[in-house]
């Protein structure tokens, strides 16, 4: 034996003893963090069925370990994903690969809750994966204050229904996609209550703000699943029908009408019978945005009211010509600029019944 070797001391011989106890300390250290871990933990199987479930994962969910453990994480499913998402997570994680994300799951009440997921791989020493640890922070209340802040962004407070700014979106797309598709059809029309200031006049903002969401509820009822309404803004609204071709259009247009017109509306204090304005413009070749057509029927709006109110009129050359000869051009609100169409009149119908009528409730 060479002269520089050391015999092993009683401190070597101890270190591996010391090594294990270091071990267990630093386990036991893991398992408290784990238990005490705010956020839930779940561990799978190569197979996706939980193996472990930490007290988060029960506190927010309400399972206990005992109904999750031999479970998959498909009990919290909420039919909120499409089968495409969960197929790139597991394509994802069966490669090795960490998946990051959001995810919408259900409680056991029944409840909708939203968590930010870490999933992570784990490979044993011959490199297979074994099993899938799931880090799952609960972000509820982040994402029920960003849709209350987008539903406050996209909504008119008043009414319910979507304010200008999140029409136009909305609407653009509607517009595109009829755009993209020839001989699609599709229909805008504004709308106008008639002689509105007289009710704020008479009776207050507040008989006003009855008479603007009762209106609204009433426009809303009679669409169609697939049709945009909006506030366009103070007594005005703007509404999208797609896939309305001209006798359809009359129709739904008639029957907007009557329904503001047939009822009265009531409030504390009274009750008012007022009637609407319509104007409407159909899509064709040559209209190239969504404010041209707005703008359109903004013209045939506008030939409405002059007309006698309590009425619908399509857009076409005779109500630009009418306008343009009375003088009384509007000015324009939308962009746009289309070319007028020449084959096109204007449909107008007209109704022989009060304007306007005022009564107090008995």
């Amino acid at each position: 034996m060479c002269s520089s070797e050391r015999k092993p001391t009683e401190q070597d011989q101890a270190s591996p003893l010391e090594a294990i106890g270091q071990s267990k300390e630093m386990l036991a250290l893991l398992e408290k963090a784990i238990t005490f871990s705010a956020n839930a933990i779940v561990i799978t199987d190569s197979k996706g069925v939980i193996r472990y479930v930490n007290p988060a994962f029960t506190q927010i969910t309400g399972y206990t370990a005992e109904e999750a453990i031999g479970n998959t994480p498909a009990m919290l499913k909420s039919g909120q994903h499409s089968d495409a998402f969960y197929q790139d997570l597991w394509q994802t994680i069966m490669s090795g690969k960490v998946w990051r994300g959001e995810m919408t799951n259900r409680k056991k009440n029944g409840e909708l809750y939203w968590e930010y997921m870490t999933i992570a791989p784990m490979r044993n020493e011959g490199g297979e994966i074994t099993h899938f640890v799931a880090i799952k922070e609960d972000i509820t209340w982040r994402k029920r204050a960003e849709l209350e802040l987008e539903r406050w962004a996209t909504t008119d407070p008043l009414t319910g229904i979507p304010n200008r700014r999140h029409f136009f979106r909305h609407g653009r797309v509607i517009f595109a996609s009829a755009r993209a598709q020839p001989g699609d059809s599709l229909v805008a029309l504004m709308i106008d209550i008639d002689h509105f200031k007289l009710v704020n006049d008479r009776y207050g903002h507040a008989a006003g703000d009855n008479v603007l969401r009762e209106v609204a509820f009433r426009l809303k009822r009679r669409l169609r699943p697939g049709d945009l309404l909006g506030r366009y803004g103070g007594e005005e609204f703007a509404v999208l029908l797609p896939r309305t071709d001209q006798v359809a259009g009359q129709t739904i247009t008639e029957r907007l009408r009557a329904a503001i017109a047939d009822h009265p509306v009531l409030f504390p204090g009274g009750a008012v019978s007022l009637t609407v304005s319509i104007g409407a413009a159909y899509i064709d070749k040559d209209t190239v945005s969504l404010e041209g057509l707005l703008g359109r029927a903004d013209q045939a709006l506008y030939r409405a009211k002059h007309a006698g109110r309590n009425r619908v009129v399509f857009w076409g050359d005779d109500v630009v010509a009418e306008i343009e000869g009375e003088g009384r051009n509007p000015p324009p609100r939308f962009g746009g600029g289309e070319k007028t169409s020449r084959w096109r009149r204007a449909f107008d119908l007209r109704y022989r019944r009060p304007r306007f009528q005022i009564r107090s409730a008995p």
